[in-house]
């Protein structure tokens, strides 16, 4: 599997990495602040790089799942909630999740980054979200704070 480290190495260098490590499966999981596990996976050509995080399980009751899609899909539209990512539903598990793919021919290492900063900065934040149940918050609304790409910080690994 063709690896471009040169790609990678802003990346690397901003969580204070040598490099990043993938293994045989194409995949490099990172972890943020003991918080949130932030998944890399390599497509089979190289091509696609696909970021994940699971965010926690959706509501069991009815009306608060309505209550969570529906915010969810409200976050989705345009990317304006999610800094571009997109919200979904692992049924199996019942978990919440996080995702974005970014094509690599299209990319250079500045713009690479500043993707990846980006999603683990929408992780980061709907992680926070559902660990505080948004769904039962009549105040929320998805695009509140939802201007992702104009949060300040980055989370160091």
């Amino acid at each position: 599997m063709p690896l471009n480290n040169d790609l990678f190495a802003p990346i690397a260098q901003r969580l204070g990495l040598e490099a990043l490590i993938f293994d045989d499966s194409g995949l490099c999981p990172l972890v943020f602040d003991d918080r949130f596990t932030i998944t890399l996976e390599l497509d089979e050509d190289g091509d696609t790089l696909h970021l994940y995080s699971t965010l926690g399980q959706a509501p069991e009751d009815l009306i608060d799942q309505l209550t969570c899609f529906a915010g969810l899909l409200e976050a989705n539209l345009f990317g304006r909630g999610t800094g571009g990512a997109t919200l979904s539903f692992e049924p199996e598990g019942r978990y919440l999740v996080i995702n974005q793919s970014l094509s690599l021919q299209q990319s250079n290492p500045e713009t690479l980054q500043l993707l990846f900063e980006r999603f683990v900065q929408a992780t980061d934040a709907w992680h926070e979200r559902v660990s505080n149940r948004f769904w039962q918050d009549p105040d929320f609304a998805a695009d509140d704070d939802a201007s992702v790409a104009g949060i300040p910080t980055f989370i160091k690994v």
